[in-house]
């Protein structure tokens, strides 16, 4: 997936806490992305929520894999399923 990270995206008066603030704060303080979403993960939530049908749902098998792999790439920790 190929997306530009820096295109500028004027967030002020869009009821962002980040940028929602005075003229002379810098907001540094929040982990709030500066970037538009990109079109791949548009699409996905687009197509989720196209059936206009929302409520609690299972978590699929592809979730927990998903999730467990992440932690275990990323922090080298082997979660089992059934500890979630």
């Amino acid at each position: 997936m190929t997306f530009d990270f820096d295109a500028a995206v004027d967030r002020r008066n869009s009821g962002s806490m980040k940028w929602d603030v005075g003229e002379r704060e810098l907001p540094m303080w929040v982990a709030d992305m500066d970037f538009p979403t990109a079109p791949a993960v548009r699409r996905a939530i687009e197509a989720r929520a196209a059936h206009g049908v929302f409520g609690y749902t299972d978590v699929s098998d592809a979730w927990y894999d998903a999730y467990c792999g992440w932690w275990k790439t990323r922090h080298g920790v082997t979660l089992e399923k059934d500890s979630l």
